[in-house]
């Protein structure tokens, strides 16, 4: 795997919320290599169930148990800043974790 960027993902604050999408914790995580592309919005689709001109795929090695609706920055070698993310799907490759992104527009 060649990586092409950085990620720093949001863990979520532990709370009554039986939804992911609530409050994050403030955590001083460290940035990880990632490899991160565009995706079409046809295999966006397919993959999530949403059209979106925006999904991206992103492919790292973590021991964290990534959910839907994680929160996650990033920043691309080729971009000047780290843009958010919302992780929509995660699927498990053997040593690698696979999230698919929305959003980071901009």
């Amino acid at each position: 795997m060649v990586s092409n960027a950085y990620i720093k993902l949001s863990v979520p604050a532990i709370g009554k919320l039986s939804d992911y999408r609530g409050a994050y914790t403030e955590t001083a995580q460290t940035a990880v290599r990632c490899r991160v592309t565009q995706v079409s919005a046809q295999k966006y689709a397919a993959s999530v169930g949403l059209l979106s001109d925006s999904g991206w795929v992103c492919r790292l090695r973590t021991t964290q148990d990534v959910r839907p609706g994680w929160r996650c920055e990033i920043q691309r070698d080729d971009w000047s800043g780290y843009r958010e993310f919302e992780v929509t799907s995660v699927a498990q490759h053997g040593y690698h974790t696979r999230l698919t992104l929305s959003g980071g527009v901009g």
